[in-house]
C-alpha cells in the first residue's frame, strides 16, 4: 500500500488522480475514513493546492461542515454546498456563492449535473462528497447505492471530472463497503490522523470524446 503523512498529501493525491493538464481521463475514488482520521484537514490542504492549479472544486458536505474544509476560503474555483435535513433549503448553483440543498438523492444529482454542465468540459473539476454514510443513515443502503450508480455513470461520461466520495468504514458492514468499492476506480484508506493509503490497485480510465 501507498502510505503518506499530511505534509505529503498533495503528492499522494497527484499520484492517484489525473493531472489537470494531462491526457483526458477521469478517476472516481472512494475514501474510507474513521472519525479519528482528520480527513477534513488533509483535504483542505489539497483544495488549496488544486485552486493554485486552476482546478474547480465542488464540495458537498453535511450542514455546518464546509468551514472545516475551506478554512473560510473564498475563491471562485470553490463551490461548497451543504446537505441539510430541512426540505426548505434552496440551492444556488453559481460559483462564488454558497448554497444548501436537502439530503435528497435527486437534488444532489441535479446539483452535480448542473455544475458539470456549467463548466462544459472547459475546466478540470474535482467533486468531494461528504459523505455516503450520511446518505445511508438518513435514507437506506439501497437508495444510497442506486444514487452512487447513477452518479458514477454520469461522471464517467465527462473526461475532465474526478471525484472523492467518502464513507465511514466503521459505520457499515463489510458487505456494504464491498458493494460500494466495486463502483470506484480506486479505494483510499484513512486510518490515522493525516494519513492516507491506496488499497489495492488503481484503474485509470480514458474517456473518448
Amino acid at each position: 500500500m501507498i502510505s503518506i503523512k499530511f505534509k505529503n498529501c498533495n503528492e499522494f493525491f497527484e499520484s492517484v488522480l489525473p493531472k489537470p493538464k494531462g491526457p483526458h481521463s477521469n478517476t472516481q475514488l472512494l475514501l474510507e475514513y474513521t472519525v479519528e482520521s482528520n480527513k477534513e484537514e488533509f483535504l483542505a490542504e489539497y483544495i488549496n493546492f488544486l485552486i493554485d492549479k486552476d482546478v474547480f472544486i465542488l464540495l458537498l458536505t453535511q450542514e455546518g461542515n464546509s468551514t472545516f474544509y475551506t478554512k473560510d476560503l473564498l475563491d471562485f474555483h470553490l463551490m461548497p454546498i451543504e446537505l441539510s435535513v430541512q426540505d426548505s433549503t434552496i440551492a444556488n448553483y453559481e460559483f462564488k456563492k454558497f448554497g444548501q440543498i436537502p439530503m435528497n438523492e435527486n437534488k444532489i444529482l441535479f446539483a452535480i449535473n448542473n455544475v458539470v454542465n456549467e463548466l462544459e468540459g472547459k475546466k478540470y473539476l474535482l467533486i468531494i462528497f461528504d459523505s455516503l454514510t450520511d446518505l445511508i443513515l438518513w435514507h437506506d443502503f439501497n437508495l444510497a447505492y442506486k444514487f452512487m450508480r447513477k452518479c458514477i455513470s454520469t461522471l464517467r461520461r465527462n473526461p475532465q471530472v474526478s471525484s472523492i466520495f467518502q464513507i465511514n468504514k466503521n459505520s457499515h458492514s463489510q458487505q456494504e463497503l464491498s458493494a460500494f468499492e466495486t463502483l470506484f476506480d480506486g479505494i483510499l484508506l484513512s486510518n490515522g490522523v493525516n494519513e492516507c493509503e491506496l488499497k489495492g490497485t488503481l484503474k485509470h480510465r480514458y474517456v473518448i470524446h
